[in-house]
């Protein structure tokens, strides 16, 4: 009998214990995320280990920061994954989710872990403006803070545009002391 990843809350609200995995050697209930988090996920069964067996990967849905985590058919999760196989596993998920059609932010996470620098930047950049424009203003600032600490070699004049963005959004979130640190910084990029 194959793994089959199902639903397993019989309410409405999704809660940290939403899917079970069934497989010859039984139902595991799966651990996937925050208890708190009530936003959508997305599952699916593959064999991302290379194992020849099913493993079920579960990814968080929009409007929370990207996670992966993947619970190979012996048991080990993502987070125990050799780099190179986890690596593997965020580049066979990037190039899934691009052709599904996923959201900027999933794509950048992936691409991040599957380091594709240039694809990363290019979809953060794009996650940040999206984030933005929908008032989520703490995950804007923080895709805006991962492009700036990924691409140290970026033109003055881009660096500062982003700095100033990103001091915008973190004065947005109340974070005053950040946000003048970023426009610090923007007026040093500015006079380079």
């Amino acid at each position: 009998m194959p793994v089959v990843a199902v639903r397993w809350s019989p309410t409405e609200t999704l809660r940290h214990r939403d899917f079970a995995a069934y497989s010859p050697s039984g139902v595991t209930l799966l651990d996937s995320f925050d208890p708190g988090m009530t936003n959508a996920m997305r599952v699916a069964v593959a064999d991302v280990t290379g194992d020849g067996k099913g493993d079920i990967v579960a990814t968080t849905g929009p409007g929370i920061p990207a996670t992966l985590k993947v619970f190979a058919a012996d048991g080990t999760v993502e987070s125990s994954l050799a780099p190179m196989r986890r690596r593997h596993v965020h580049e066979l998920l990037l190039g899934l989710l691009t052709a599904a059609g996923a959201d900027a932010a999933t794509l950048a996470y992936h691409a991040h872990g599957a380091g594709e620098t240039e694809v990363f930047l290019t979809l953060a950049r794009r996650a940040a403006l999206r984030a933005a424009a929908l008032g989520a203003h703490r995950e804007a600032a923080a895709h805006m803070a991962a492009v700036l600490e990924c691409n140290q070699e970026e033109s003055p004049r881009d660096r500062a545009e982003l700095l100033d963005r990103l001091s915008f959004e973190r004065y947005l979130t109340g974070n005053e002391v950040a946000a003048i640190a970023a426009r610090e910084e923007a007026l040093q990029c500015w006079r380079e």
